[in-house]
């Protein structure tokens, strides 16, 4: 009976053990997701300014660690010379069926540099129709707000946008991608669980087997 008693407080400190390293997981889980790490796709010569205004940082790094804090934020443009940052709640849009034309107000009502294969759409952009690219452009030089359109040809489609972008600068823009966590390792519990059941299996029989000996032996003392 003394080694099933053993054998049970064995079992309990496993057990305890057992709650320890899932603890220590689970802890080092929640930690990864109050500093999660993104990883990014560059675009260099390209910026997105809309969101917020840019703010001196020391270098690309610490930008990138804001926008990571951010549940908000898609996407990060860093000013390699001027260690400028600003984090964006909006991000780029990979289309073949669109074209991107990036307004330049350099010279007169501006020209537009396009981006084949790319869009910008967000809650805020006026979508419209237009039969060629030319009358979505002529749409957009009536604004002065307006710095780009997206435009599809299939679908005659005009998107007019406020956000505003740089095209060849000093600046490079970093699209954040999905946070992939890996799955926890869990312990392997089925052989330890079993070895448990019987355990106490062993030890409830043991205590049953006693109390039948000790009435067997009250009733043989009485007679």
């Amino acid at each position: 009976m003394q080694k099933k008693l053993v054998d049970m407080e064995t079992a309990v400190h496993e057990i305890s053990k057992e709650d320890r390293k899932v603890e220590s997981v689970a802890a080092g889980m929640f930690k990864e997701l109050e500093n999660p790490i993104y990883t990014y796709t560059k675009i260099p010569g390209f910026g997105m300014l809309r969101d917020a205004t840019p703010e001196s940082t020391e270098d690309k790094g610490l930008c990138e660690d804001s926008c990571n804090k951010q549940p908000k934020c898609k996407s990060f443009s860093f000013n390699t010379d001027k260690s400028l940052c600003a984090w964006s709640g909006n991000k780029l849009d990979y289309d073949s069926e669109y074209v991107l034309y990036i307004r330049s107000k350099s010279s007169g009502l501006g020209q537009f540099s396009p981006i084949a294969g790319m869009k910008l759409v967000s809650d805020s952009e006026a979508m419209g129709r237009a039969e060629n690219a030319d009358q979505c452009k002529y749409d957009c030089l009536l604004s002065d707000e307006c710095s780009a359109v997206s435009f599809s040809r299939t679908h005659k489609i005009c998107v007019i946008s406020q956000l505003s972008m740089l095209l060849g600068s000093s600046w490079d823009y970093y699209e954040k991608n999905e946070l992939h966590l890996p799955a926890p390792t869990k312990p392997s519990n089925e052989n330890f669980n079993g070895r448990i059941q019987t355990n106490m299996k062993q030890i409830n029989e043991g205590l049953q087997h006693e109390e039948k000996h000790q009435v067997d032996s009250d009733s043989n003392t009485k007679l």
